[in-house]
């Protein structure tokens, strides 16, 4: 009886810890990159990004750069990082984010004049996950 009371207490323990702000979304980007193309972009669709992360019931949203891309051609399979070889950047075009870390990267990149690519790591960055 004793063995099974401690692993049931070593489980709350580990729930406790899965369910930290540190683990709140699996599936959201912890890095995040842009260039100057995608900076703008980011920051004039920041307030459509916050609105769809509000509407969200886990509060996260689909970060979608490729409409700031001046390439407009239909692939057969799209590809997610623009290449280099075509003169382009190479940063990612879609990100998982919440919003807490939209606000933080939106009041990061609000006046600065970006002219290469700028990194940030969310958790180090936003103080984001605790």
């Amino acid at each position: 009886m004793l063995g099974l009371s401690k692993s049931k207490g070593a489980m709350a323990v580990i729930a406790t810890l899965v369910a930290g702000p540190a683990a709140s979304c699996f599936i959201c980007d912890d890095f995040v990159e842009f260039d100057p193309l995608t900076a703008q972009c980011f920051l004039d669709n920041v307030q459509t990004y916050l609105s769809k992360a509000e509407a969200d019931n886990a509060g996260r949203v689909e970060v979608n750069l490729t409409v700031c891309s001046p390439k407009r051609s239909i692939d057969s399979f799209p590809t997610f990082k623009r290449s280099v070889e075509d003169g382009e950047s190479g940063v990612a075009l879609i990100y998982t984010l919440e919003a807490p870390s939209v606000s933080c990267l939106a009041d990061k990149l609000a006046g600065q004049e970006i002219t290469s690519i700028v990194s940030f790591d969310l958790e180090e960055d936003c103080a984001l996950g605790g």
